[in-house]
């Protein structure tokens, strides 16, 4: 299933957006 998520920021994405989009990524390559 797809999830969407909206962050409350401006023009850069807050560190906790960057964080969880990099645990999301790690987590698809290390079964890959």
């Amino acid at each position: 299933p797809k999830e969407i998520r909206w962050w409350d920021a401006g023009h850069y994405l807050p560190h906790a957006a960057i964080d969880e989009a990099a645990h999301w990524l790690a987590t698809r390559l290390a079964t890959a």
